[in-house]
């Protein structure tokens, strides 16, 4: 089975999905730049398990953009899939954990990514770039074009 498919002219492709790439992948470099320096701080960048998983779920990441700049629906559907999982895991720990957190702060077992301006300004402006992407890409246009995409390889 081929995962890549011919790359067709950006001429093609509405200005609205150009946009939305761009911002994903800026959106992707702020979230390894964010985990490499999260895992240099906790110490987990030097263990085998943490590299690999790093790695592992950046892989993915990028290779689902690839396949949504290629015209891929099912791995916009994904994609997708992933982000809101990954919002409703960040609601659910600013729920649940946030009025614990004067606890834990106390005791110094908080990551030093929870307590920094940086990290929460680079990773909220992530989350918006991404939220911003994925609104552009399911506009009627857009998606429209995700649907011509797969005419056109069923045809050729």
């Amino acid at each position: 089975m081929r995962l890549a498919v011919e790359q067709y002219p950006d001429q093609t492709k509405p200005h609205k999905i150009m946009v939305a790439i761009k911002l994903l992948y800026t959106a992707f470099g702020i979230e390894l730049m964010l985990s490499f320096l999260d895992d240099f701080l906790t110490g987990e960048l030097f263990s085998f398990g943490g590299l690999f998983g790093l790695f592992l779920i950046f892989w993915i990441y990028w290779a689902l953009i690839r396949l949504i700049d290629r015209g891929h629906k099912k791995a916009l559907i994904v994609f997708s899939t992933c982000v809101i999982l990954n919002w409703a895991f960040v609601i659910s720990v600013l729920i649940f954990d946030l009025p614990m957190e004067s606890f834990t702060l106390a005791e110094g077992a908080i990551s030093p990514r929870s307590n920094n301006l940086l990290f929460n300004t680079l990773s909220t402006s992530a989350s918006v770039m991404n939220a911003i992407a994925l609104y552009l890409l399911f506009q009627k246009s857009s998606f429209g074009w995700f649907g011509q995409r797969a005419q056109m390889k069923r045809v050729g």
